[in-house]
């Protein structure tokens, strides 16, 4: 009997043995079929989404302004010689050095999104091409000229026309409102150009990270991005504007920034997501105008130090610096100093919160602002505007700057400092470079004092100037007049 039990014992262990090979042959094979699915779908991936894929080469005309070099003693042999060898003009004690204008190129991705030959990209990868011309490369080696057709520098993206006809292999656009962290996020683009002398764009893998990620000005950026979605996949210079896709090829987003402390990837990649760009993308095509809804706040985020000052009970909220003149919310009646609290129900805890829900909104749409004024909430209806024509050129940057200008009142202080023999007017306190105030010949520490012969004695006089200008634009300060013309 044990010598039964003890073989019994063997087969049976032999058997148990058995099973699990058996067990452990089929895992694996499941494991390389699943591995062999996941593969053969980013290879798909490749084959519908990589001959959409683009470059983007921009021509930018960059105009740097020369100075004033003063000379302590003034020697007309010298000045002779410092004129001719450098080719400036006197002016006072010094020699003003001409104007210098020179070409650099820009390289960025895009992707084709409809047959005819429309291009989405990032607004920065075009902002400053030359005429709004571009050179879209495909993956087939061609190099077409295209054309911006229209920009949203809300949302940094960009509608570009390859010019001539016939059809284009284009990428289909998913829905980025489906999206869960986790999902599969694939980036495609061209990094660092032509680096490769090739045409054909890369792809790195990754998931979705984070969903409504924002971008406030400390990562370096001239514009605070909201609603972006966040990925591992690796994002490198020259993908900006290239396709994130998901699984089954859908665009669901277009690459736009990278968090670096080296300027190369490190797993910190974002992108503007697709249902973002359906608006622009619409209206572009279909030829409609686009507009943009406007409040006319300039905002900061409340602290404890202000919440204790207008004794509000919180810090969540932003605080109203100017309600500008003109505007929707200056008509509306929401005031400087007001603490803005909800839109439309929904609570505003950040300037990114008011951003949305006004990026959101649409022109002529009736909303309800609650804001917290002389320590009670009161309700306030305004009516959505458009913005300025003007004021959009420079929405992603600061609304208070006006082609490429930003003033202040002239305080005792200022007029001090700087020398003004006047209170009256504003003073010009930053000039964006390239900008159509700088190309006219206008500085900062100038005194505007009028504009298309409207007197201008202070902020609110310039402001309500420049809602009702457009296009050329005469400007008169303390030193003279200046033409101001719109870049586009």
């Amino acid at each position: 009997m044990k010598r039964k039990f003890i073989l019994l014992g063997i087969s049976a262990a032999t058997f148990i043995v058995f099973g699990c090979i058996c067990l452990n042959s089929v895992e694996a094979q499941n494991n390389e079929d699943i591995l062999l699915a996941t593969q053969n779908s980013f290879r798909s991936v490749a084959e519908k989404v990589y001959p959409a894929v683009v470059s983007v080469t921009t021509v930018q005309i960059e105009r740097k302004r020369g100075g004033v070099y003063y000379i302590p003693h003034s020697d007309p042999l010298f000045d002779n010689f410092f004129g001719d060898f450098f080719g400036g003009r006197k002016q006072g004690f010094g020699f003003r050095m001409p104007d210098k204008e020179f070409k650099k190129v820009g390289i960025g991705s895009g992707v084709i999104i409809d047959p005819r030959g429309y291009v989405l990209t990032n607004y920065h990868v075009v902002d400053k091409a030359f005429e709004n011309q571009v050179t879209i490369k495909l993956t087939d080696g061609r190099e077409l000229e295209g054309i911006v057709k229209g920009t949203d520098p809300r949302y940094d993206i960009a509608l570009v026309k390859i010019s001539g006809g016939g059809e284009f292999p284009a990428a289909t656009l998913g829905d980025s409102n489906q999206l869960a962290v986790g999902d599969w996020a694939i980036a495609i683009g061209n990094p660092y150009g032509f680096a490769f002398d090739d045409a054909v764009p890369t792809m790195t893998v990754g998931v979705v990270s984070a969903l409504n990620r924002s971008l406030p000005g400390w990562v370096g950026m001239e514009r605070t991005y909201t609603n972006l979605i966040q990925t591992d996949a690796a994002i490198n210079v020259g993908n900006s504007g290239g396709p994130l896709v998901n699984i089954k090829g859908e665009i669901v987003g277009i690459n736009v920034a990278i968090v670096s402390t080296s300027g190369g990837s490190q797993g910190i990649g974002f992108a503007v997501p697709s249902a973002l760009c359906n608006d622009i993308i619409a209206e572009v095509i279909e030829g409609k105008e686009i507009l943009y809804s406007w409040l006319g706040l300039s905002v900061q985020n409340l602290n404890q130090e202000l919440a204790e000052y207008f004794r509000y009970p919180d810090t969540d909220g932003v605080v109203v610096v100017q309600a500008l003149p003109n505007s929707p919310a200056k008509i509306g009646g929401i005031r400087d100093g007001d603490i803005v609290t909800f839109f439309n129900d929904r609570p505003i805890k950040r300037i990114e919160d008011l951003l949305d829900m006004v990026h959101k909104a649409q022109v002529g749409e009736p909303v309800t602002i609650i804001v917290f004024r002389n320590e009670i909430e009161q309700e306030i209806a305004v009516l959505m505007g458009s913005r300025p024509q003007e004021m959009k050129r420079h929405e992603g940057v600061d609304t208070l700057y006006w082609n490429g200008i930003k003033v202040d009142n002239i305080t005792y202080e200022i007029a001090r400092d700087l020398n003004i023999p006047t209170l009256k007017g504003v003073v010009i306190t930053d000039i964006q470079p390239e900008s159509p105030a700088d190309r006219a010949g206008l500085t900062a520490g100038e005194v505007i004092v009028k504009m298309n012969n409207k007197t201008v004695n202070n902020v609110d006089d310039y402001y309500a100037a420049v809602y009702e200008m457009g296009g050329e634009v005469l400007v008169k300060t303390l030193r003279g007049y200046f033409v101001v013309r719109s870049s586009r």
